[in-house]
């Protein structure tokens, strides 16, 4: 699970960077579509989101691949765990030293344990996700925040000096 996280946390990273990206983009857009028609940037704004959309597809698809990789070696690895049991059950069956009973009770437990096993390798790919989202919140929240312009602290105007008063008003 360790080699898997390894090599699936910076792919898993990469993607949910380029989903930002992509998402960040797209409010954006939206918030901007009509300078965009007036001053007639549909084209180009088009093209900008069709390769944002682009790169972010290609982040998902390396994130799956880095994730496929695996899933053979968390099928392959029980099955084989219980072969090599079987095997060497009948073979201290056949010594007398194991009953058929016992090699039979032993190999229904070691079945019932490969579901779970199994389980636990795919949650690696849910928990990289989760981290890679964590790593990408953290980022954010260490930008330092700009206040807009005009909006500084304004103090106060003194108060003036002696007293007025409003007569035949």
């Amino acid at each position: 699970a360790r080699l898997r996280n390894r090599s699936l946390r910076p792919a898993q990273r990469q993607a949910r960077a380029r989903s930002g990206e992509l998402a960040s983009f797209a409010a954006d857009l939206l918030a901007r579509i009509p300078a965009v028609h007036v001053f007639g940037h549909a084209e180009t704004e088009t093209a900008d989101y069709h390769q944002t959309s682009t790169r972010a597809s290609a982040a998902a698809v390396t994130a799956l691949d880095a994730s496929a990789r695996f899933a053979p070696v968390t099928d392959i690895l029980p099955g084989l765990g219980l072969a090599a049991a079987l095997m060497t059950g009948t073979v201290e069956v056949a010594s007398g030293r194991l009953t058929v009973g016992g090699l039979l009770v032993f190999l229904a437990y070691l079945s019932s344990l490969t579901g779970p096993v199994r389980a636990l390798a795919r949650l690696s790919t849910a928990l990289a996700r989760g981290t890679a989202s964590r790593d990408r919140i953290a980022g954010l929240l260490r930008l330092p925040v700009l206040e807009p312009a005009g909006t500084a602290a304004q103090s106060p105007a003194p108060a003036p000096g002696g007293s007025r008063a409003l007569r035949s008003v």
